[in-house]
């Protein structure tokens, strides 16, 4: 599988530069003007050539059913943290304040839950 931009580092690596770039005050640096438009407008027309980043949202089919936590996704009830499929049950469940609880909407999407902050 051929890495997309995003997945190598290059779309983070434009995003840093553009952040970067607009901490210069071109006021400060009068004689950087002309090369901060230049590098500016350079790192518009990279990022406009970048094709859109993928959505971590998956259709339901491809999700899981073997435990793994993932979240879900229905247009009625939104976004649901840490489910699983439910094997046994033949459903979607979620932990709830006493024990696992049924996802009641039908979800049409999955996602893997997102890798909590590093160092932690």
């Amino acid at each position: 599988m051929t890495a997309t931009p995003y997945q190598d580092g290059y779309g983070q690596a434009l995003r840093d530069a553009a952040r970067l770039v607009s901490k210069i005050d071109p006021m400060c640096f009068q004689w950087a003007g002309d090369a901060l438009s230049e590098a500016e407008s350079g790192i518009d027309r990279l990022h406009s050539a970048l094709p859109p980043e993928p959505s971590p949202w998956r259709p339901i089919e491809e999700a899981p059913r073997d435990g793994t936590l993932v979240d879900l996704w229905s247009e009625h009830g939104g976004r649901v943290l840490d489910a699983w499929f439910d094997e046994v049950e033949c459903m979607w469940s979620t932990e709830g304040r006493s024990g696992p609880i049924a996802v009641w909407y039908r979800p049409t999407h999955f996602m893997l839950p997102p890798p909590g902050p590093e160092g932690d």
